[in-house]
């Protein structure tokens, strides 16, 4: 099967549209374009939203780049994201002694200023431990499996 990672014709052909767009929505501005008068009948045929188009004309008009005429990444950046180990351990603890969230952010706060947790990343850490956990222990029971 063909590794399709490293194919950049989506990416070309966002590029080549864009241009295209870029060079007639500058026609319409100037007022030298045969067909459209207005912007909106330029939108309008192009099948395109305003929005969108002058996110990606600002953008690529500001640097002149012409990666700025692809769409940017989306989503959560899982890596930063998670707590320091240290934290996960800390409140762990806390919550194994019986404390809720809300009890283990302010312990937090009194005793470690410098590394403040909201109480939805008390609840998201627990969740962390908890699922690591419990691959470890279905890892540990299968590797028992094939032991005995």
């Amino acid at each position: 099967m063909k590794d399709n990672r490293k194919d950049k014709t989506i990416d070309r052909n966002y590029q080549e549209k864009y241009r295209f767009l870029i060079k007639e929505y500058e026609q319409v501005k100037n007022k030298t374009h045969p067909v459209f008068k207005k912007v909106k009948y330029f939108y309008a045929a192009h099948d395109t939203d305003a929005k969108s188009f002058m996110k990606y004309y600002n953008r690529y008009k500001q640097s002149g780049k012409e990666e700025d005429l692809l769409p940017r990444k989306r989503g959560p950046k899982y890596k930063t994201r998670r707590p320091i180990p240290f934290i996960e351990n800390k409140v762990a603890n806390l919550r194994e002694k019986g404390n809720n969230k809300y009890e283990i952010v302010n312990i937090l706060k009194i005793n470690l200023p410098n590394f403040a947790i909201s109480p939805s990343g008390v609840s998201r850490t627990c969740g962390i431990k908890e699922k690591r956990n419990e691959s470890f222990n279905a890892a540990y029971e299968a590797e028992q499996k094939k032991n005995n």
